[in-house]
């Protein structure tokens, strides 16, 4: 065998080697973290785990521009950033369960606070027709029914938005209603205990 004839089978073999050690882009495992961050947000997640999911694309971004740094590399190796990949991609359907339990957690906030703001209405309505009819309490009670009627309305909006998906300025405005409805029941007290004093005194 000559010594041309044993360079000859070496060059081929030594490409192979070379290629084999040169890794290719892991385009795979890119698309599924990148379709798995997609999911997410797509339910809401940039809004209801909003830390944990922005951590996440940064940590994708990162993991790309390690990628474009590999690539510049003859002898490429992908398995760090394989690994890195489809970590963020388990912690991205993780913080999908986030934030689904999130949204369960407001709605179910939601639910009960128009539930106590109604009770408050209707216990207000109650209270209005015991109060005694006079000229200084008429004119009081025709502000309190107005707000009430204000009252009624966020009530209406917080469906509109809890319908809509927006769970958030949802719960502010049903807790904005109890608060007022709250307000009103003091009031309403109020206008009764001094109904009660003059009604004593005279």
């Amino acid at each position: 065998m000559t010594i041309k004839y044993v360079v000859g089978l070496a060059v081929p073999g030594i490409a192979a080697i070379l290629l084999s050690s040169c890794g290719s882009v892991p385009q795979k495992e890119i698309d599924a973290a990148q379709a798995a961050l997609d999911s997410a947000k797509m339910i809401g997640a940039e809004i209801y785990a909003s830390e944990n999911f922005i951590a996440l694309q940064d940590s994708l971004e990162s993991v790309l521009a390690e990628i474009q740094d590999e690539k510049a590399d003859f002898f490429a190796n992908y398995d760090s950033v394989k690994a890195q990949l489809s970590y963020i991609s388990q912690q991205a359907d993780e913080v999908a369960n986030q934030t689904e339990a999130k949204k369960l957690e407001l709605t179910n906030q939601i639910q009960t606070t128009i539930a106590e703001v109604k009770t408050l209405i209707n216990t207000n309505r109650q209270i209005i027709l015991e109060v005694p009819k006079g000229k200084e309490a008429a004119d009081i009670l025709l502000t309190i029914q107005q707000e009430l009627k204000t009252v009624e309305n966020a009530v209406a909006e917080t469906d509109s938005l809890v319908i809509s998906g927006q769970l958030i300025p949802g719960l502010d405005k049903a807790t904005l209603a109890k608060q007022k409805a709250t307000s009103i029941n003091s009031e309403l007290q109020s206008v009764i205990d001094k109904t009660k004093t003059k009604t004593r005194r005279s």
